[in-house]
């Protein structure tokens, strides 16, 4: 997985040697561990550090399951 395009409107795309459901799969991952994930991500400045410390967390244990 990688991120690709121009900040801060950055997209998640899997490798080219990555299966072809690895997105759709990391992405369920993110959703089960709290995490809602869209195919661009934005600029949203209505969290607070904690906010972004507990998402990298889920984050962390989704990309540990995928």
């Amino acid at each position: 997985m990688h991120m690709l395009g121009v900040a801060p409107c950055k997209a998640l795309r899997a490798d080219q040697d990555a299966p072809a459901d690895a997105t759709e799969r990391f992405y369920r991952a993110a959703y089960r561990n709290g995490v809602s994930l869209y195919g661009t991500s934005y600029v949203n400045f209505s969290h607070k550090h904690e906010d972004l410390v507990e998402v990298l967390q889920r984050l962390s244990r989704a990309a540990d399951e995928f």
